[in-house]
């Protein structure tokens, strides 16, 4: 049974979803979708009879899940994932556009002594500091009997949700019930020793590369993060496209760092997130700051650069968008984050990168092109590492991204976006393309962040 899922290195879980929940009322599956079917269907399947409720969160929304085992196939890849396949029953709260067919968790591994040091220190009751060092997970633990279930292979009702538990956002663990004691996520790249992957993506609805069993990657970056990929980030600066990076920062820089902390700022390289999120204030910096080196938005703002001339420019891009420039009269974002040997690195992120197109229709029923910026707002702000990031979509646009399981490093290479299959069509290296916007599909899908926990 084959499934196109979100490859997602915000995640760690391995998501399907159960044809209990096409055939299990107000559970937000249709009846046709595509299904997974472990009774009678696959040899390998098994779930316990006593089976275990998971609900988890993303940035989209919440699914419950019920864990399973069975074997996972990717590419060449393969692993038995014992107690580690999560069955969704239900995705009426998950608000994402178009077919979902489930996530391949590509997260950080965690460090079981760190987790227990973070757990020791931070809370005090068990149940509540475990699930609160797992971001995007959350249990749900009643007392069910399986002759409830359809088909004795997956709950799909009658279990404790998180709005109705105690606390509301953690649910109540019953004392004795063995969920929250055994489980957690399984990363498929570490049951199936894969050390190293890589990641990008093409626009225009063509397929980008997932590429999994790397050799070890050439000035890797150092990961920061505890509990998620991590880099660096030692700030932005705004130059030409092109052109090298101006090492004038416009907030991140090294004199923001206060006593007790480890870096000015942090990136979490996400390949779920659709947009690159920062804090409010940075985030108006930057736009301000992109409208004060384009010329056409110096004078749209009468020389008073702000970010709501910037996003008026776009929406009107239609308005003014050439054959000669396009895109390129916009200047680019250049990020500049530390190698782990101290050296500084800036990485150019272009208009290409951050701005999509998509169609509206006006007050007249014409239909007018809009552009739209793909930085949006998002408060995660860490003792240890301060304001951080999320770069989602544009950055793997932008860069094919590799990520060291082994040595938890980090790769951004500017090359050639090359499928995996023979499939044509124009590279991330065609500058001649990049002058039009990529088109806009759908709502932003967000990564389940708990922004009270560290990097």
């Amino acid at each position: 049974q084959c499934f196109d899922v979100v490859a997602d290195t915000g995640s760690d879980a391995v998501i399907v979803p159960s044809c209990i929940c096409g055939e299990t009322p107000g559970a937000g599956c249709t009846p046709d979708a595509k299904c997974f079917r472990g009774t009678n269907k696959s040899s390998t399947f098994s779930i316990p009879q006593k089976s275990k409720m998971v609900s988890m969160t993303f940035g989209s929304g919440t699914i419950q899940a019920a864990i399973a085992k069975d074997i996972v196939n990717v590419g060449d890849f393969r692993a038995t994932m014992d107690d580690g396949v999560l069955l969704m029953v239900n995705r009426a709260a998950l608000n994402i556009d178009g077919t979902f067919e489930g996530i391949l968790g590509l997260g950080l591994p965690k460090n079981q002594a760190v987790m227990a040091s973070m757990f020791q220190r931070s809370v005090s009751d068990p149940w509540r500091a475990i699930c609160s060092l797992m971001p995007t997970l959350r249990f749900l633990c009643g007392d069910q009997s399986p002759s409830n279930w359809p088909g004795g292979e997956t709950p799909g009702a009658g279990h404790q949700s998180p709005s109705n538990s105690p606390g509301g956002e953690i649910p109540h663990v019953p004392e004795g019930d063995g969920v929250g004691k055994s489980f957690h996520n399984k990363l498929f790249l570490e049951q199936a020793k894969v050390d190293r992957f890589s990641m990008c993506f093409r626009d225009g609805a063509k397929t980008g590369a997932l590429r999994l069993g790397l050799s070890p990657f050439s000035s890797p970056l150092q990961n920061i993060g505890k509990l998620h990929w991590g880099l660096n980030f030692h700030g932005l600066s705004i130059g030409t496209h092109g052109s090298s990076a101006p090492t004038e920062t416009i907030f991140c820089g090294p004199e923001t760092m206060k006593q007790g902390m480890d870096t000015p700022c942090g990136i979490i390289p996400d390949s779920g997130t659709t947009l690159l999120l920062g804090p409010k204030e940075q985030v108006v910096a930057l736009e301000a700051g992109i409208c004060s080196k384009w010329e056409r938005c110096q004078t749209h703002s009468k020389g008073v650069p702000s970010s709501v001339a910037f996003n008026e420019l776009l929406h009107a891009c239609g308005d003014w968008l050439t054959k000669e420039k396009g895109l390129l009269e916009i200047p680019s974002v250049f990020f500049h984050v530390k190698s782990g040997d101290g050296k500084l690195e800036a990485f150019e992120l272009t208009a290409w990168a951050l701005v999509t197109e998509m169609r509206m229709r006006e007050w007249d029923n014409s239909v007018k092109k809009v552009c739209k910026s793909s930085i949006g707002k998002m408060e995660y702000i860490t003792q240890k590492n301060g304001p951080v990031w999320i770069f989602g979509h544009p950055l793997f646009y932008e860069y094919n991204v590799g990520y060291d399981m082994s040595t938890k490093q980090v790769s951004l290479k500017k090359e050639e976006c090359q499928p995996c299959s023979a499939e044509g069509g124009v590279s991330l290296s065609d500058d001649g393309r990049r002058r039009w916007p990529r088109a806009a599909q759908g709502e932003p899908r967000i990564t389940h962040y708990n922004l009270n926990l560290p990097l």
